[in-house]
């Protein structure tokens, strides 16, 4: 058995690392220079251990979904308050379109009264007219 086949699985190098974390071999290398991924050498070759390459992609994985469940969270609270501003808005509406009416009714009342006392004020000077010719007549 080699060493990098061991009962814990088979170790990786540094392209295959790349590969499961889905970097280049460059990024895999700056971690190995920062200390995020540690490697071993083994017959004068460099090999990441599995677990410590699957438990930096668990850790990648939790800083890539913690700001998205973030942005979630605040995408639907966002969605929340648009929501409940256009409910406002409904009855906003339905509100001005009922004093719209009540307007437009009392508007129509209006007319109607102006165009009844026209015709009584034009009605008016006729009947006054023609008692006055009666009364210069007689």
């Amino acid at each position: 058995m080699n060493r990098h086949d061991t009962a814990r699985g088979a170790d990786y190098t540094v392209a295959e690392a790349a590969r499961v974390l889905n970097l280049s071999e460059s990024a895999i290398r700056k971690r190995i220079a920062r200390g995020t991924l540690n490697p071993e050498h083994v017959d004068g070759a460099m090999r990441l251990r599995r677990e410590d390459v699957e438990a930096e992609r668990d850790r990648v994985l939790r800083l890539l979904d913690q700001p998205m469940a973030d942005l979630v969270r605040t995408l639907e609270d966002e969605r929340d308050e648009a929501q409940a501003r256009l409910a406002e808005l409904e009855a906003e509406a339905e509100r001005l379109a009922r004093d719209l009416a009540e307007a437009r009714a009392k508007s129509a009342n209006l007319i109607a009264a102006s165009k009844s006392l026209l015709e009584a004020l034009s009605e008016e000077p006729a009947a006054s007219a023609q008692s006055s010719e009666r009364g210069q007549s007689t």
